[in-house]
């Protein structure tokens, strides 16, 4: 659901008065269908948060490109399928393209609390999170990457027309390396010259992963559960919760 104006005024001005805050936020969603020879095709769908300018004052854009990575993972999704004439069933059924990223542990920010012990997450139609530096600190804010994706990782323009197999195919592309999923940003609050208000700000490119069908995949869970701790009660305290996965998705 997009933000209105108002809506993104109220998050400003929370900051303002020295809040801290958790933004999770994709540029595509996806829909799964069938396609005439029997495969499951990915269409993507545009996500219009109406974040981008507000993003954009911290040093943070979400670019309009859709992310590919090597390294992904199988989802059961219901996809329709046509059973005769007339029925038309959903069925769960195993998908595997490269929107559905896996992060491993190699992947993540051994120097903070928030992700230093997490096992692998599964960020799910994700976006790259990109840092203007220079505009970061202007601000005053320090940046510090949470978890980026593998090497091999390539995107494809922005569009809203299903996805091609050569544009999921990694030998078409030259690989990009590791880029930015989630930036934890600290400093003064922005929009304020008071320097006595202290913010904390976390920024992750994916929504999905933390929606009813993802949340409780690989690690996901206990990276939102360290992310409000980080946010409400300080680092120290994310140790005491033990390492490991906390179920496979669906």
């Amino acid at each position: 659901e997009k933000l209105t104006p108002q809506m993104v005024r109220k998050i400003e001005g929370f900051l303002k008065k020295g809040k801290n805050l958790f933004l999770a936020a994709q540029k595509y969603s996806f829909s799964y269908n069938p396609l005439p020879d029997g495969t499951i095709g990915a269409t993507p769908v545009k996500v219009d948060t109406g974040l981008d300018a507000f993003l954009r004052k911290l040093g943070i854009t979400i670019p309009d490109k859709i992310l590919m990575d090597k390294n992904c993972d199988i989802v059961r999704m219901e996809v329709p399928r046509r059973m005769g004439p007339g029925i038309i069933m959903r069925t769960s059924e195993p998908v595997k393209f490269p929107i559905q990223i896996m992060i491993p542990p190699e992947g993540m920010n051994k120097e903070t609390g928030i992700t230093d012990r997490l096992a692998s997450i599964f960020y799910m139609w994700g976006s790259m999170v990109e840092v203007n530096e220079k505009s970061a600190a202007s601000s005053g804010l320090k940046v510090q990457p949470l978890f980026s994706s593998s090497r091999n990782t390539w995107t494809v323009k922005g569009k809203t027309s299903q996805l091609l197999p050569p544009e999921m195919d990694p030998e078409n592309y030259k690989m990009l390396g590791p880029k930015n999923l989630a930036v934890y940003l600290t400093g003064p609050a922005p929009g304020t010259n008071d320097k006595t208000k202290q913010v904390k700000i976390i920024v992750i490119g994916s929504a999905e992963m933390f929606s009813d069908s993802f949340i409780q995949a690989r690690s996901n869970a206990t990276l939102l559960m360290n992310a409000a701790d980080a946010l409400t009660l300080g680092e120290d305290l994310i140790s005491v919760r033990a390492k490991g996965d906390v179920m496979r998705m669906r």
